[in-house]
């Protein structure tokens, strides 16, 4: 039976332990989020199989009294139900299956792990490898050596090999949001690279002081290459987590061998401020070293531009607070309202750091956005349980340095929480539940307060099928989620496929890639988004207003996917539902009201509101961008256009010829200005704007009728009638303006 015994234990810990390694090198090309998961629920697929085996039939013993079950069960059902009241179920859904690939481990190590030392070092030895080696990848990557590197014959995707190994690199250095090479080693981006390693670099420090000899030094190689790639990743929240939990560490240790009187606090100095002073000298003179260190102080100056938006992005978050206080705004739903409440500038500040704000950068307030004060403050109970069980841990168990090894890990990411959102990353949110339940099962009072024993003595009388269902239900949704998270990463795939394509630009082949992404995942709002701009390029037009439709469905306050959506509509003639989604859109994409109000504006003058024309037309003037870029052509070409239509003939020609010169080849423009110069008899110059926007390609039926009456004033009158005639076969109504002209109507009364 001992024999028996240890053979289960062994398959718990390699359970754990693949777990913990393939969550933070698994990748498949540049899929970094889901080829993770996948990989690890079909580990935990395996790991509740097990379970199962060894409850039924070999009757495993195991409890359920652990103080942090009670609020672990509140916070997931409180999330469950938030479904509810959230607006798209989709966000939740993907948010429910990242912390699956976490929380079915954690349940696990609760049931079955056993926290003995032998094991427990175990662990940290993988931790401390696997972390140097995801640091030893970006260092490759941060000087320049992936071309050395992909000359080996092996490969990094995941647990599986390709044939042809060089056709498919395993080391790239990509550009990160600000164009900057950026070593994002085994994770897809610096940032996650460097949370991970943070939660991880304990486990070799640990290590590094508790083993002997050549085991401590074994230890130290690891170690210090994990910190070195965390020194290069320049990531201001990892950062501060790996000072936070070092100077909780340091600080325990030393306070403990100085109250064992094990060794005086002059022999602990000898050896701890030399490695401060060599780690001091190395930021202070390393080029790599002083970036950190430039990196890290820009965390103070409350002007940078990143600092700027993170808090104006935690402005809006506590905007949506105060007005979803009690249960926020649903799980994952922070994303769908963050376009409602961002601010002017937090939008131009988005789009000039190239941050994303679909996230808070703030674990808790976007657990408190979300989930509102109820399930922050069961959130808050959740992490209490951990912080008490992490002192249990040092202060009364068997393995404390062991257990300060975990606990140092979870406060470096609940520091780093501060700052990003760690909880919701493939390596860190399985880490953090991981570490959390080992944590707890090496707490020796972990027993439930009286006012709770009632709930916990129900479960302990019916644990073998409570532990039989969560096992069973575990089981179904890791099968369930590894499907998914495999067409999840086909999607991704089939998408920046399609992205690509769109560039070059091969249209239809880009629409067959999107295509297979909506099929892959079919709720993915951004595929629709993109899609529906190639569409259109493909004349597929009814396609492209759907597909930006079905977008706004899923997120109804992405202002800029409301403007192309409004701007699809006024191109086929859907004026008044184009004026309906225009007005909309103006209320959360601040940045494009130039583009919004000038629409509207276009709108009331082909209505004959030239009164409510010239106001929009005036408003859309106060947000004119002062450097404008091509795009903002049209807006200038819209406001132009409205004066000339209540007869301020100046002005409309002044924004005509602004439109001209930020995009040359704005050809709506150079027939409206010819236009103008046909209104005011300046038949040459007219001449000149018209037949330069016919030879850049445009064939409109305005362009026609222009060219006809200019033709006809300079005496052309073949021209003119072959231009009229062309103008009213694409636009019949052209034939009243035809006809209210004696001489133009008796031209082509003439010809017949």
């Amino acid at each position: 039976m001992k024999d028996k015994n240890t053979i289960f234990k062994t398959l718990i810990e390699v359970t754990i332990i693949l777990c913990l390694v393939l969550i933070a090198v698994s990748k498949r090309y540049f899929e970094f989020i889901w080829w993770k998961f996948f990989i690890v629920y079909i580990v935990c697929a395996i790991g509740c199989l097990l379970g199962l085996y060894m409850i039924i039939f070999k009757k495993w013993d195991f409890t359920f009294r652990y103080r942090i079950l009670l609020p672990f069960s509140l916070l997931t059902f409180f999330s469950l139900l938030s479904f509810i009241w959230a607006y798209n179920w989709y966000k939740g859904f993907r948010l429910v299956m990242t912390f699956s690939a976490g929380v079915v481990p954690f349940l696990f190590i609760l049931l079955f792990y056993q926290p003995e030392k032998y094991s427990l070092r175990r662990i940290l030895f993988v931790l401390t490898f696997i972390s140097a080696f995801t640091g030893f990848y970006g260092i490759v990557q941060y000087h320049h050596l992936c071309e050395l590197l992909n000359k080996f014959s092996f490969n990094l995707l995941g647990i599986f090999l390709i044939k042809n190994p060089s056709a498919h690199p395993i080391c790239i250095l990509p550009a990160d949001q600000y164009g900057q090479a950026s070593p994002i080693s085994t994770f897809g981006l610096s940032n996650f690279a460097a949370e991970y390693t943070i939660m991880a670099l304990p486990a070799g420090f640990i290590l590094l002081i508790t083993e002997k000899r050549w085991m401590s030094l074994l230890s130290a190689i690891p170690f210090l290459l994990a910190l070195y790639y965390l020194i290069i990743s320049k990531n201001r929240g990892g950062y501060m987590g790996f000072l936070f939990s070092f100077a909780f560490g340091i600080g325990f240790i030393v306070l403990k061998f100085i109250k064992d009187r094990k060794v005086s606090f002059l022999s602990i100095a000898k050896y701890l401020v030399p490695s401060l002073a060599i780690f001091a000298l190395f930021l202070a003179f390393h080029p790599s070293g002083k970036g950190a260190v430039s990196k890290f102080l820009t965390s103070f100056d409350l002007n940078h531009p990143t600092v700027q938006t993170r808090l104006h992005a935690w402005k809006s978050a506590l905007d949506m607070i105060k007005d979803h206080p009690l249960l926020g705004v649903g799980i994952a739903n922070y994303e769908i309202y963050s376009w409602k409440y961002q601010t002017e500038k937090l939008e131009k500040m988005t789009l000039a750091t190239n941050t994303r704000v679909d996230k808070t950068h703030n674990e808790y307030l976007q657990v408190l956005s979300e989930l509102g004060i109820i399930g922050f403050g069961l959130f808050l109970w959740l992490l209490f349980e951990i912080g008490r069980s992490i002192l249990n841990g040092i202060s009364k168990g068997e393995n404390i340095f062991y257990a300060l090894s975990f606990g140092m890990g979870i406060i470096a990411i609940l520091v780093d929480s501060l700052f990003a959102f760690p909880l919701q990353f493939p390596a860190t949110v399985v880490h953090f539940w991981i570490y959390a339940g080992i944590i707890t099962k090496m707490d020796p009072s972990n027993q439930p307060i009286k006012a709770t024993e009632r709930v916990y003595a129900f479960f302990e009388k019916w644990k073998n099928f409570v532990a039989i269902s969560l096992l069973f239900l575990s089981f179904i949704c890791m099968v369930i989620f590894s499907y998914l998270s495999y067409n999840m990463v086909n999607a991704e795939w089939h998408y920046r496929a399609g992205q690509f394509l769109k560039l070059i630009p091969k249209m239809r082949a880009a629409l067959k890639e999107y295509n297979l992404a909506q099929k892959a995942e079919p709720f993915n709002e951004r595929t629709y988004y993109d899609r529906a701009f190639v569409r259109w390029k493909l004349g597929d037009f009814d396609g492209a207003i759907k597909d930006l439709k079905k977008c706004l469905d899923y997120v109804p306050y992405f202002g800029k996917a409301r403007k192309e959506y409004a701007t699809m509509l006024f191109q086929v003639g859907r004026q008044e539902e184009a004026l309906r989604e225009f007005s909309l859109a103006a209320e959360n994409h601040y940045v494009a009201r130039h583009f919004i109000y000038s629409y509207i504006a276009i709108i009331y003058m082909n209505q004959g509101n030239l009164r409510n024309a010239l106001d929009y037309a005036r408003e859309a003037e106060k947000y004119l961008p002062e450097n404008p870029a091509p795009d903002d052509a049209q807006a200038f070409f819209n406001i132009g256009t409205v004066y000339l239509s209540v007869g301020d003939l100046d002005t409309g020609k002044k924004y005509l010829e602004k439109a001209i010169e930020i995009n040359p080849n704005e050809t709506s423009a150079l027939v409206n200005l010819g236009a103008y110069y046909l209104k005011n008899g300046d038949f040459k110059n007219a001449l000149y704007y018209l037949e330069k926007a016919k030879e850049m390609g445009n064939d409109s039926p305005h362009l026609f009728y222009n060219l006809g009456v200019a033709y006809f004033k300079t005496g052309k009158k073949n021209l003119a009638e072959e231009f009229l005639r062309k103008a009213v076969s694409m636009r019949p109504e052209f034939m009243d303006r035809i006809n209210q002209d004696a001489e133009l109507k008796k031209l082509l009364e003439k010809g017949r």
